[in-house]
């Protein structure tokens, strides 16, 4: 189920059709309504006006998503990402 905040992003044509899909992969596997909320929303919003930087917050949200097996992520939690390097803070 695509939440509401996708709603529009599913007839934009300025996103990619990956980028669409990995925001669907997120928004279906990370719980957490408000992170979903405002984390998609943001990322949404980003795809299409700084695509370079959005494609970065993606690939780390993955990354995390996957070595947290998948479970919520709190918003400003700092999580290390073994295949960054580094604590990384996920974007405001």
């Amino acid at each position: 189920m695509i939440p509401a905040v996708l709603q529009n992003a599913t007839t934009d044509q300025r996103l990619k059709p990956a980028a669409l899909r990995t925001l669907i992969f997120l928004a279906s596997y990370l719980d957490w309504v408000e992170y979903r909320e405002v984390k998609l929303d943001w990322l949404a919003r980003r795809l299409t006006t700084d695509p370079s930087r959005a494609w970065r917050s993606l690939n780390a949200l993955v990354t995390v998503g996957y070595l947290q097996c998948l479970k919520p992520i709190v918003g400003k939690t700092r999580v290390h990402s073994y295949r960054l390097g580094n604590p990384l803070r996920l974007p405001d």
